[in-house]
């Protein structure tokens, strides 16, 4: 049988320290992103739940109901600002998701129905004008957003 003599023993559990420190370290640090990742979306679902913005994604919605396959260019024209606020609300969402600053899945679980209602609507129209306009990444994230929530089982649209 081998004999450790007070240095060896010292060598080891010095070892064994830094590994827990190095360990507990990344643990401290997963945590604090996914602290960091919830005050940014709560941020953002602060002005997302705002009474404006609400009624901005009904009239989105609304408008686009009934629409063609010529993509309703005259809501666009007449409503354009209005419009453009909830698009790019929800494309820099997309690209929050897409650079995984923000958990798909807590996006989800807040804001699914108004993500995928509002894709719903302007979908016809968006495809309509990556053509006329020969810009396929048009409102890209959009999309995007709403593929990821459609991978979420219990987040599928019933419409």
């Amino acid at each position: 049988m081998q004999q450790f003599d007070v240095a060896s023993v010292s060598i080891v559990i010095a070892s064994m320290s830094v590994v827990l420190g190095v360990i507990l370290a990344t643990l401290q640090l997963r945590e604090q992103s996914k602290t960091r990742q919830a005050q940014l979306f709560m941020e953002i679902y602060a002005q997302f739940s705002q009474s404006e913005l609400l009624e901005r994604r009904f009239q989105l919605v609304e408008a686009f109901k009934d629409q063609t396959q010529d993509g309703h260019p005259e809501i666009w024209e007449t409503s354009r600002g209005d419009m453009s606020s909830i698009l790019f609300f929800f494309e820099g969402v997309g690209v929050l998701v897409k650079r995984r600053l923000i958990d798909v899945n807590l996006v989800a679980d807040l804001m699914s129905g108004p993500t995928m209602w509002v894709w719903e609507a302007i979908e016809n129209w968006v495809m309509w004008r990556r053509e006329i306009e020969n810009r396929p990444q048009l409102w890209e994230w959009i999309e995007y957003l709403y593929h990821e929530i459609q991978k979420i089982p219990s987040r599928l649209s019933p419409y």
